[in-house]
């Protein structure tokens, strides 16, 4: 019987690396650029990725992926066939699945989780332990948290606060 072949890791942190100070964190935290090793998606090998802290933030499996600027540190994680992009911050305990887009300059943090095909984008915060989910779209400056579900097909954005 032939052994499975062992599929190689999808990115590789970088040298480029940047510090940021966090209101929430009591610390400095170092943030290292990725770098592709394999395509998938629209990721060709070699591209530059956004920002993560340490290899758990990224899923090597699956086409989860950091683009450009977009951060992940904490204890967060991105996985899945998620996507994060812009100037947005994934952070704490967070969670981004499934076939989910995080981009703009959005936050996802304490312990919120965004799957499906939600998306959260514009300047829009998804915290405390609230889910968005199925097709909900949280956009403009929303603001979701505590125990909140959202799912459907439910759009949420400008200015709205949920919590």
């Amino acid at each position: 019987m032939e052994k499975p072949k062992e599929v190689g890791k999808k990115y590789e942190l970088t040298d480029q690396a940047i510090v940021i100070k966090s209101k929430v964190m009591p610390r400095e935290i170092v943030l290292f650029r990725i770098r592709a090793l394999r395509e998938f998606k629209d990721v060709k090998v070699g591209d530059l990725g956004g920002y993560i802290e340490k290899e758990s933030n990224l899923s090597q499996e699956g086409d989860c992926w950091v683009y450009r600027n977009a951060k992940v540190y904490g204890n967060a994680k991105v996985f899945g066939d998620a996507r994060v992009y812009g100037r947005t911050k994934i952070f704490d305990n967070a969670r981004v699945s499934g076939d989910a887009m995080v981009f703009g300059g959005s936050k996802v943090f304490e312990f919120a989780q965004v799957f499906d095909n939600a998306q959260v984008y514009g300047t829009a915060e998804v915290k405390g332990h609230a889910h968005v989910l199925s097709d909900a779209k949280i956009s403009g400056d929303a603001k979701i948290g505590g125990e909140v579900f959202i799912g459907g097909a439910t759009i949420v954005g400008d200015g709205a606060v949920i919590f």
